[in-house]
């Protein structure tokens, strides 16, 4: 409705995954409210339930939970994320029809019977291109978002901010006009349909170039979307990344496939299979999730479509991106400074080479705090009480009396209830001998 370039799947699945933590913290389901590794199987299940019924792609939505919700992942969870996808997928079909057309319909077929190698080249080289746009995208989304901390983090001013770059937004669309105008669901079905020629104008040009209309408009639209899109998803406002990225996907691919047409004029490259390669290989680039790749067969739902092509393009733009960068998701963990695992996924080389070189080689004694609460087998307790008083201390040394040698830990739960009950033990060792005194008396 705002008209911001920005898709939808991500608050489904947030709201997806909002329920099913309000779901593991009811009594009535005791194995999910005693269990974290409990919890996470039931939040990736809601992952996989929000990309199915949203999208249309059971599968695909499964292992897209796998990678972007897991660094280490349960080989037992996966067939339950695949029931809760696929019941997701059935509501889905009941009630809105998912199965009728598939999300971005497409009839591109890809022929690889005349001359193989070139054509396995060119889509390595269209992934390539599509990683390092990934990596660029990210790094500008990034850019973007520490400009808006910056200056924009009161929420009067967010929310001037996003309703001046909404104006702008559609002001700068509308006069582009084309699919620029059109919705990102209907600008990439475009992109993708096989019958289209380079003559068409994917958006307004100031005059006509005759063949050339679609390299220099699909150059215009890459540019602008590129923008769009880099500032929309960092606004304070909830905000997908997927469709937005498959429409700029998709224009990559589709200019890359038109300028080989334009080069070579061979009948056999068709522009709309590049452009259904390039929309899964930036995306695949921006999120760093392979299974993107099985999502878009399930989404474009062609029958006819070679899966080598897919394969080669979509695993080259992972290694160029994940050689260059950590994923989006990633990167607005660490600008958010949200907790997450330190693994794989959310670092790059440069931070894991850093790391090796520097972090590890650091002495404990000079990160390490001398400064610790501690008690020792003659603490009595009124210093124990004292202890507890003076910080918000989670657990404290137990050490010798001597040489304060270490022997274990005290939890601060635990000491303050053996406090207790030696402050009840004497309170009542008083009173008996109050008694006891009235009886002699």
């Amino acid at each position: 409705a705002s008209g911001l370039s920005v898709g939808r799947l991500g608050p489904y699945v947030h709201v997806s995954c909002i329920i099913a933590a309000l779901v593991s913290r009811l009594k009535a389901f005791t194995c999910l409210n005693r269990s974290a590794r409990h919890q996470m199987q039931a939040l990736s299940a809601a992952t996989a339930v929000g990309v199915s019924a949203t999208l249309g792609a059971p599968i695909g939505g499964t292992l897209l939970s796998v990678e972007l919700m897991s660094t280490y992942y349960y080989v037992h969870w996966l067939p339950m994320a695949m029931y809760c996808s696929i019941a997701g997928y059935i509501l889905a079909v009941n009630f809105n029809g998912v199965d009728e057309m598939p999300y971005f319909h497409s009839a591109s077929a890809s022929k690889l019977h005349e001359g193989l190698l070139v054509h396995l080249a060119l889509f390595a080289l269209l992934g390539a291109i599509c990683g390092k746009i990934g990596d660029y995208l990210v790094r500008f989304s990034c850019s973007v978002f520490k400009l808006r901390y910056r200056r924009f983090r009161s929420t009067a001013r967010g929310l001037l901010l996003v309703v001046a770059f909404t104006c702008v937004h559609n002001i700068v669309s509308y006069t582009g006009g084309g699919i620029l105008w059109k919705s990102q669901k209907l600008g990439t079905v475009e992109l993708l349909e096989p019958t289209l020629d380079s003559a068409v104008q994917w958006i307004r040009l100031p005059m006509d170039f005759g063949n050339m209309n679609g390299l220099i408009s699909l150059v215009g639209f890459g540019l602008l979307k590129f923008c769009l899109t880099g500032i929309s998803i960092v606004m304070p406002v909830p905000a997908g990344v997927f469709t937005c990225v498959f429409e700029l996907g998709a224009a990559v691919g589709r200019l890359f496939g038109e300028f080989v047409d334009f080069i070579w004029d061979a009948k056999y490259y068709d522009p709309s299979v590049f452009a259904m390669v390039g929309a899964a290989a930036v995306t695949i680039g921006f999120v760093h999730a392979i299974s993107v790749a099985v999502v878009m067969v399930e989404l474009t739902g062609s029958q006819s479509i070679n899966l080598l092509p897919l394969a080669v393009g979509c695993l080259t733009s992972y290694i160029v991106s994940k050689g260059a960068n950590v994923d989006f998701f990633s990167a607005m963990i660490k600008l958010r400074r949200l907790p997450f695992v330190l693994g794989l996924r959310e670092t790059n080389t440069e931070e894991r080479r850093w790391w090796r070189q520097n972090a590890c080689g650091i002495p404990v004694l000079e990160f390490m705090s001398t400064t610790y609460p501690y008690v020792t087998p003659s603490t009595t307790n009124r210093e124990a009480l004292n202890h507890l008083a003076q910080g918000k201390w989670q657990s404290c040394a137990f050490v010798t009396d001597d040489d304060h040698r270490l022997l274990g830990t005290v939890q601060r739960r635990a000491l303050a209830k053996a406090c207790g009950n030696a402050i009840r033990q004497a309170s009542h060792v008083t009173n008996y001998s109050t008694m006891s005194t009235k009886r002699a008396a």
